[in-house]
């Protein structure tokens, strides 16, 4: 499966309306289609049959990599402060980016409350990758709609936006053959969503997945800069 990343042809606002911003409206949409309630993929469902429903749009510049999450979930919460912390625990979601010709991935993961955690990772079950160092962090920018804290749980339906925008340079920091210009680049990636210890714990996938294992770059899709 393949997404369309298009260029951005103005500023880019991560607190944009989903639909009708000026540069939002142009990109494609992504919805996460595949969605697992345990470890082995058609295990009985718990009781709550509730299942969020996520989409994200990208776009991109010389600058950034930009995204905007729109999450309709109910059960929602979020409490990871800091850095690093496992913010797959919260109402979560996630980007995984491979840049192209590269054997490494990124996890870009990012709380509702808009904290994150990020690895640089090889092979992550054989041990083989580097947390991200936190001083990278502040140049991931981020807009979350929900408080910094989202405790007690949210249990009526709500929905949130989570905006974020990657600096290309992080990529070049981290010894990747990225050039300012992503036009034509094939990328691959995955992209994600967890509330591992909500009340209603469930995992949706942008990929169809043969377990429920997010770190499979075998299984990313297509990321294909216009």
């Amino acid at each position: 499966m393949s997404y369309i990343v298009r260029h951005a042809t103005g500023p880019v606002a991560l607190d944009g309306d989903f639909y009708t911003d000026p540069q939002w409206e142009k990109a494609n949409l992504m919805h996460l289609d595949h969605c697992y309630r345990s470890s082995k993929k058609n295990e009985n469902a718990p009781k709550e049959e509730f299942t969020s429903d996520v989409n994200l749009k990208l776009l991109y510049d010389e600058q950034y990599i930009y995204g905007l999450f729109l999450v309709n979930d109910r059960y929602v919460k979020a409490v990871s402060t800091g850095y690093p912390q496992q913010v797959c625990t919260d109402s979560c979601v996630e980007i995984f980016i491979r840049p192209m010709n590269n054997l490494r991935y990124y996890n870009f993961e990012f709380s509702a409350n808009g904290n994150m955690l990020l690895y640089n990772i090889t092979e992550l079950r054989s041990g083989k990758y580097t947390p991200v160092d936190p001083s990278e962090y502040v140049q991931i920018k981020r807009f979350h709609s929900l408080p910094s804290v989202v405790d007690p749980e949210i249990t009526e339906p709500v929905t949130w936006r989570l905006g974020f925008a990657i600096p290309i340079d992080f990529f070049v920091r981290y010894g990747d053959q990225v050039h300012a210009d992503l036009s034509g680049q094939v990328w691959t990636a995955n992209v994600t969503k967890c509330a591992d210890k909500t009340s209603n714990p469930h995992w949706l996938s942008w990929q169809d997945l043969p377990i429920v294992d997010f770190h499979l770059p075998e299984n990313f899709g297509q990321l294909i800069f216009e």
